[in-house]
């Protein structure tokens, strides 16, 4: 009888280790799997815990992102992937947290002058919560970076004075004279 009640007690106790699983972040603006075009670096913030409806959090809990990269270089056709992690505390009595300035680069390659092959290059941005070795599930989304974003906020540099341009054309050192064209009208003899 002592086994049958310990049995049960220890049967609820793992039903309510599953009723309470850590609920997945939310990220405002934004459902998971969708496509954000960004330029780097960006942050996101996420929705507070408290105002997602039956929520789960813990206020020693982590969230936690990781940005990552697959990417080629060009006459190489390997699939290179870089990751960056970061992770907050979210706040204990609402839950909210934000992650600032994400950015990743490829990683250093070892011969010189070689770009990022263009087109294919991804990125996705992963988002989970854990705690005590329990992860939530993940939001996720695709990251398209935009460098026009990027460039539109640079302003040129003036202090360098004004720009020398040097002609295309090849220069001629000791130019001769170039006869004036004329009409030659052949005649036939009279």
């Amino acid at each position: 009888m002592k086994k049958f009640i310990l049995y049960i007690v220890l049967m609820s106790l793992s039903y309510l280790g599953f009723a309470q699983e850590l609920t997945s972040p939310q990220v405002e603006g934004h459902v998971t799997g969708s496509t954000i075009k960004v330029s780097f670096p960006f942050g996101i913030k996420g929705v507070p815990f408290s105002q997602i409806p039956g929520s789960v959090w813990h206020p020693f809990s982590r969230v936690i992102a990781e940005l990552q990269i697959s990417y080629y270089m060009e006459g190489d056709e390997v699939m290179y992937v870089n990751k960056l992690v970061k992770s907050v505390n979210p706040q204990q009595r609402v839950g909210s947290w934000d992650l600032p300035d994400l950015k990743i680069e490829p990683k250093p390659y070892p011969r010189p002058n070689t770009k990022v092959a263009e087109g294919r290059t991804t990125y996705i941005l992963s988002v989970y919560q854990i705690y005590n070795g329990k992860n939530s599930k993940m939001w996720y989304a695709n990251i398209v970076r935009d460098n026009r974003l990027l460039q539109l906020k640079k302003i040129p540099d003036q202090s360098k004075g004004p720009v020398k341009v040097y002609p295309k054309d090849k220069l001629i050192l000791n130019p001769q004279p170039i006869p004036p064209m004329t009409n030659k009208i052949k005649t036939k003899g009279l």
